[in-house]
């Protein structure tokens, strides 16, 4: 996405150009300069999958929580992009989890319905991470998970405690959201199952 309005500094981020970087923020360069889109060379870096860059940003004071006009923060993008060391790195330097966008979706929802197993099982291990925040039509990330009919992370999602009898605004379950018939039939035996053992365990 090129922005006529971008800096040396966005351009720099955007295209890995770690020398670069250093030199614009030692001459001066703002770290959180802004597009038009309100896009910062951080949630650049993070989008484009550059590491080293998001690294060296943060080092040098760059918000890990700043926004663009969708809501969106860095998080949004590495978790949509699958970085997971990225998530990792800016999980671990203060970005919230448990954040929004516009559309009321978080990084986990950009993980499921991107298909990135990994990302999802990292955020899950997180005791802050929202796993049945719905978005502004109601989907869970269970939801999402069904509709793209993901079993690894499906099944990742109800292990994990998701609610599988949580409802959307066009009154779906998120099993309903899986169009293969066989496919659901496998999901409902296994979300039975999981119940079962659920309930046959011991009460501490």
């Amino acid at each position: 996405m090129e922005q006529d309005d971008r800096t040396p500094l966005h351009r720099a981020s955007s295209n890995g150009q770690i020398a670069l970087v250093r030199k614009l923020v030692q001459d001066g360069a703002i770290i959180d300069c802004r597009d038009e889109m309100e896009w910062t060379p951080l949630i650049i870096a993070s989008s484009a999958g550059h590491k080293d860059i998001v690294e060296y940003l943060v080092n040098k004071g760059a918000d890990v929580n700043a926004a663009t006009v969708n809501g969106q923060r860095a998080i949004h993008y590495a978790a949509s992009k699958g970085w997971l060391d990225i998530c990792h790195y800016l999980i671990d330097s203060g970005a919230i989890v448990d954040v929004r966008d516009r559309l009321k979706q978080t990084p986990l929802h950009r993980a499921v319905a991107r298909g990135h197993e990994d990302i999802v099982k990292y955020f899950l291990t997180l005791s802050n991470i929202p796993i049945n925040a719905s978005d502004m039509v109601g989907n869970t990330p269970l939801h999402l998970a069904c509709e793209e009919e993901c079993e690894s992370i499906i099944k990742l999602l109800i292990q994990s405690g998701a609610n599988i009898d949580s409802i959307n605004e066009d009154k779906k379950q998120p099993i309903d959201l899986c169009t293969d018939h066989s496919f659901q039939r496998s999901i409902r035996n296994f979300m039975a199952n999981h119940h079962q053992q659920q309930q046959q365990k011991p009460i501490k």
